[in-house]
């Protein structure tokens, strides 16, 4: 039995928050190790990987997030946002994505823009009732502007 559409990206949803929160710790152990020169993902070996998949999965929100973030990863911030909307079309709840198109738009030069997905990650994470990611996306948002008014 093939579980509705709006169930299925609800579970995926979940998903791709755990995801995250693992995501936000790896990369914070990434930046960190860096600079002792060990490599620990592959990104460009991760996009191959997971485009394989979703050869055979094409609605696999998951998946898609997946190549949005290693191309996020890899500063290819054009792709990243590809497949963020990508994620979005399939999965609309995911604020995870809405709040990377933000900070993809930010890193191209078009801050504005980025600010305001960053603010529907923000809206989406109170709607479906996520209280710590809406906490969690209001003060990296600020982290953002505070940036942005250090570079002015």
């Amino acid at each position: 039995m093939v579980a509705h559409p709006e169930n299925r990206c609800k579970e995926l949803s979940q998903k791709i928050k755990l995801i995250a929160i693992v995501l936000s710790a790896a990369a914070v152990f990434y930046q960190v190790v860096i600079g002792s020169g060990e490599k620990i993902i592959d990104h460009n070996d991760h996009v191959k990987k997971y485009i394989e998949k979703l050869n055979n999965e094409p609605d696999n929100c998951m998946y898609l997030d997946q190549v949005a973030s290693s191309y996020n990863a890899l500063e290819n911030y054009d792709k990243a946002i590809e497949y963020y909307k990508k994620t979005l079309s399939l999965c609309p709840d995911n604020f995870h994505a809405l709040f990377q198109i933000g900070t993809c738009l930010y890193r191209i030069g078009n801050r504005e823009s980025g600010f305001e997905y960053m603010d529907k990650a923000i809206s989406k994470a109170l709607e479906v009732g996520d209280q710590e990611f809406h906490k969690q996306y209001i003060a990296e948002k600020k982290a953002w502007m505070e940036f942005n008014n250090n570079e002015k």
